[in-house]
C-alpha cells in the first residue's frame, strides 16, 4: 500500500470519495443541459435502445414478439429498467417513445461514469498516494471522450463501470492473504453481470488463474480459486444460457455473435484505423451473404431479424472456409487489433459530437467511414485528447514495465484485465466503438507509472521526484478538465 494512503485516515478517504463524485458529475450535467447527444449515433447503435424499449413493453428481448439471441442481455436489461421508472408503458414502441426514454438514460449514464471514477481512485489509493489516485479517477471520470459517451444509448458506460467494479473486486481477493470463499464466489458473480453486458470476458477465468498463481504461487489452491470464481460467473450467466437454448435450440452462453465477428476479420485486410467504423470495409460482402440467406437485396434490420441464426451459421461457415482459403488477413487484423487497443487513441466521437451540434443535423452514420469527410469535423479538442492519450498509452507501458520489475502482481492485474479483452478482440473483431475499454486500464497503469517513477529515484533527489511526480499527476489532470471545458464550450 502507497505511503500516502498509510498516513491518511478513512475521514479523508470519505471527504475524498464525496467530493470526486461531485466534480465527476459536473460536465455531464453541463453536457445535458447544454448539448444535443450523440443517442444512436447516426443509427450505429439504434437496436440498443430498441431492444430496451421493446424489453420493457413487449417483454421479449428481440424484434417486437419474436425472441432473437443476437444480443447480450445485460444492457438491454439496464435500459428497460429505466424506461420502467421513468416512463410509463405504451401499446407498442415508438421513435417519440425511444427517444423520451434515451433522455431518462443519460442520468443514471451520468452517475455510473461518476462512479467508475471513484471506484477507480479506490482501487489505485491501495498502490498509490490518494492524491495520485484522485487525480486517476478525475481523469477517467470527467475526459472529453467519457463525457460523450454519457450522452449515447449504447452498453459503454455501463460496461466501463463494471469492468472497474470487477477490478477492484478482484484487487481486494488478490490483497487477502486468504480470500474466503464468498468473496471469490461474490467476485465471480460479479464479472458475471459484466459479462452478460459484453461477452469478450467470457475467457476471463483463464486470466483470473494466472492472477491467482502469480499471488500464490500455489497451482492447486489457484485452481480451487478459478473454478469458485468461475462457478460464480456461471451462475449469473445461466439464466440466459437457458433462455437462448429454449430460443435457438442450441448452446450459447450468451449471444450468438461469435461467428460473424470472426468473419469480419478473416474477409480481407481492414483499415488500422481507430477512428472509422471497419464494418463498412466489408459492407458489400455481407450484403453477399445476407441475399443468399434471406433472398432480399436490400438490407432491413425487421427482414434480418428472423434470420439472425441462418445468417449467423452462414457467416460461421464463411469464415472457416476463409481462414482455410487464406489465413493471412485474419492474422493481419489481429496484429492491427492487437497494435489499435494498446496503443492508440480513438477522437472521432468527440469531433463527431462537437460537429453534430444546432444548427447542423444529426450525426450521420458515413461520417465513421474511413474515407468519409473527416476534414469537415473539428480538431479541437480532439487533437489535444489525441495527445494527451498518447502521452497516458506512454505512461501506461511505463507503469507495466516498473509492475513487473518489481513483481507488482497487484499493479498487473489490470493489465491481465485488459490484455483479457484484448484477446477476445484479437480472436473475433475489433471496430470504433470498442475503444473505451482502454480508458480505465490506461488510466491506472499511467498513474501508476508517475508515481513509481518517482520513487526510483536515489534517496538524495527522492523529494525532488516526489515532487515532479506530483505536478505531473496534476498537470494531466488539468490537461484533461481542459480539454473536457474546450469540448462544452464550443
Amino acid at each position: 500500500m502507497a505511503e500516502g494512503a498509510r498516513t491518511q485516515g478513512p475521514g479523508s478517504l470519505r471527504v475524498l470519495s464525496l467530493l470526486l463524485v461531485l466534480l465527476a458529475l459536473l460536465p455531464p450535467a453541463v453536457s445535458l443541459a447544454t448539448k444535443r447527444q450523440l443517442f444512436t449515433l447516426g443509427g450505429l447503435t439504434d437496436n440498443w435502445i430498441y431492444l430496451g424499449a421493446n424489453l420493457r413493453v413487449s417483454g421479449v428481448l428481440g424484434e417486437e414478439r419474436l425472441p432473437m439471441v443476437l444480443r447480450a442481455p445485460g444492457y438491454p436489461l439496464f435500459v428497460a429498467g429505466v424506461f420502467g421508472v421513468a416512463l410509463e408503458k405504451p401499446p407498442r414502441v415508438t421513435d417519440a417513445y425511444m427517444l423520451r426514454g434515451a433522455m431518462a438514460v443519460y442520468a443514471p449514464q451520468a452517475i455510473l461514469l461518476a462512479l467508475s471514477g471513484l471506484l477507480l481512485f479506490l482501487w489505485l489509493s491501495d498502490l498509490v498516494t490518494r492524491a495520485t489516485a484522485f487525480a486517476a479517477g478525475l481523469v477517467l471520470a470527467t475526459g472529453p471522450y467519457a463525457v460523450v459517451l454519457v450522452g449515447l444509448v449504447h452498453y459503454s458506460v455501463l460496461h466501463l463501470f463494471l469492468l472497474v467494479a470487477g477490478g477492484l473486486a478482484l484487487h481486494r481477493l488478490l490483497s487477502a492473504a486468504t480470500p474466503s470463499r464468498g468473496a471469490v464466489l461474490a467476485t465471480g458473480l460479479l464479472w458475471g453481470c459484466t459479462t452478460l453486458v459484453r461477452s469478450t470476458t467470457l475467457i476471463l477465468p483463464v486470466f483470473v488463474l494466472a492472477l491467482f498463481w502469480l499471488r500464490s504461487r500455489d497451482l492447486r489452491q489457484s485452481l480451487g480459486r478459478a473454478a469458485l470464481f468461475t462457478a460464480g460467473m456461471g451462475l449469473v450467466i445461466a439464466p440466459a444460457t437457458i433462455r437462448n437454448y429454449r430460443v435457438a435450440d442450441r448452446f450459447v452462453a450468451v449471444n450468438l455473435q461469435a461467428g460473424a465477428a470472426v468473419w469480419g476479420s478473416t474477409v480481407k485486410p481492414l483499415p488500422a484505423d481507430p477512428d472509422s467504423y471497419r464494418w463498412y470495409e466489408i459492407s458489400d460482402e455481407f450484403m453477399r451473404i445476407y441475399s443468399r440467406v434471406t433472398g432480399r437485396q436490400e438490407y432491413d434490420y425487421a427482414l434480418f431479424a428472423p434470420y439472425h441464426v441462418q445468417m449467423e451459421d452462414a457467416m460461421r461457415r464463411e469464415a472457416l472456409a476463409n481462414l482455410r482459403r487464406d489465413p493471412r488477413p485474419y492474422l493481419t487484423n489481429g496484429l492491427r487489433t492487437l497494435r489499435t487497443l494498446y496503443l492508440d487513441t480513438s477522437s472521432i466521437l468527440i469531433r463527431v459530437f462537437q460537429f453534430s451540434q444546432p444548427p447542423r443535423p444529426w450525426v450521420d452514420q458515413f461520417w465513421f467511414r474511413g474515407d468519409g469527410p473527416r476534414d469537415a469535423l473539428p480538431a479541437v479538442p480532439a487533437r489535444g485528447y489525441v495527445r494527451l492519450g498518447s502521452v497516458l498509452t506512454a505512461l501506461a507501458g511505463i507503469g507495466l514495465v516498473l509492475a513487473i520489475w518489481r513483481r507488482d502482481v497487484l499493479a498487473l492485474a489490470p493489465a491481465v484485465l485488459f490484455s483479457c479483452l484484448v484477446a477476445a478482440h484479437v480472436l473475433t473483431y475489433m471496430d470504433v466503438l470498442y475503444q473505451y475499454v482502454r480508458l480505465p486500464f490506461v488510466t491506472f497503469l499511467a498513474f501508476y507509472g508517475v508515481e513509481a517513477l518517482g520513487r526510483l529515484a536515489p534517496e538524495a533527489a527522492r523529494p525532488a521526484a516526489t515532487l515532479a511526480a506530483r505536478a505531473a499527476v496534476l498537470l494531466l489532470s488539468a490537461a484533461s478538465l481542459v480539454l473536457t471545458a474546450q469540448l462544452l464550450s464550443t
